[in-house]
């Protein structure tokens, strides 16, 4: 299918997203309903469609349903700590109006931080909670007792992610590019932290000792360079590393877009996880980070391999942010309306 107009593309990708989202079961932010609500509330704020966000709504309805009648998990891609930070961003962005819904899945994530036999298991678990949980604190926390339980949370949640760097290895590059990679969401979770100001020694000292591994990393894969760069960046806008700024430095220089395109990711992958609108909104962040960023010229390169994939000839049935539709077409509404706020 050849499209050549984002908002065609858009209309698309939203129909077949309806079309799934029914027999969707999932609740989560990056597998199930909160991240397709996620994407129709920006279609309609970007396309001024209406329509869309009265879907965004209903779906986010269900979330909070599904929250309320079912024992859902308490983890960041499919659980609790995802749904959470998704209710929390829509409110900071104005997508929906503040409410207080979140007293049970506080103290549910309280009681998984704090019983070892229901704690996540790896990285990436204590890295979501500390996502939700900052995200929290950044947003419409504001009564003292509240923060200090939550700021609680966070000392606790990086204390144990201390203890399990110890014995799981996250200083190996996928082989493929990969969104899931332990070490950028572990970096990017510490950066948010820090951003808190109460354990930041801590986190300097978790950062300092494993300086080593991270300076001596160079992925084999320019997709994985990109994912690298995005993390540390992210950590050096609030801490002074030595070597730092010099390995970021070697690692952008070494960058090419055209070679991910051509020779790491093929044409029908675009999905988020591991695709071309993964690499999309790496380049999206890095450009808003720095409006200098070198990858702010490759977006609309990306965005028309998006729109030109031969994806759309398939029959894909995932309509998640992750791994399907949604994600696809939030890269592409991102994307295109940066670069047109940076043309007017």
């Amino acid at each position: 299918m050849n499209m050549n107009n984002i908002r065609d593309t858009i209309e698309m990708v939203s129909q077949r997203t309806i079309s799934l989202t029914s027999g969707m079961n999932g609740a989560g932010l990056l597998s199930g309903k909160m991240g397709v609500a996620m994407y129709f509330f920006y279609a309609a704020r970007i396309c001024n469609n209406m329509p869309y966000k009265e879907i965004a709504e209903k779906l986010l309805d269900e979330v909070v349903e599904k929250m309320q009648t079912d024992s859902l998990p308490n983890d960041f891609e499919n659980g609790l700590a995802g749904i959470g930070w998704g209710i929390e961003y829509f409110m900071q962005n104005a997508f929906i109006e503040a409410g207080d819904i979140f007293s049970a899945m506080d103290d549910r994530i309280f009681r998984s931080v704090v019983d070892t036999e229901n704690m996540p298991v790896d990285i990436s678990g204590f890295a979501g909670y500390i996502f939700y949980l900052s995200s929290r604190l950044n947003g419409t926390v504001s009564n003292p007792d509240t923060r200090r339980y939550h700021l609680h949370l966070v000392i606790e949640l990086v204390n144990k992610l201390a203890k399990r760097l110890e014995s799981e290895d996250i200083f190996q590059a996928p082989l493929a590019f990969d969104l899931s990679w332990k070490l950028p969401q572990m970096l990017l979770s510490l950066s948010k932290a820090f951003e808190l100001n109460c354990y930041n020694e801590k986190i300097c000292k978790i950062l300092e000792q494993y300086s080593p591994f991270i300076l001596s990393m160079f992925p084999h894969l320019h997709s994985n360079r990109l994912y690298l760069l995005y993390a540390m960046q992210s950590v050096t806008r609030n801490i002074f590393l030595p070597g730092w700024e010099e390995h970021i430095a070697l690692l952008q220089q070494n960058i090419s877009i055209d070679c991910i395109l051509k020779k790491e990711i093929f044409d029908k992958n675009i999905k988020v996880v591991n695709g071309i609108s993964g690499i999309a909104l790496l380049c999206y962040c890095l450009s808003k980070q720095n409006t200098e960023s070198p990858f702010k010229s490759s977006l609309a390169k990306l965005e028309q391999r998006i729109i030109g994939s031969s994806f759309w000839t398939l029959d894909d049935d995932e309509a998640d942010i992750f791994y399907g539709y949604a994600g696809i077409g939030l890269a592409l509404l991102l994307i295109n309306n940066f670069n047109n706020t940076q043309n007017e």
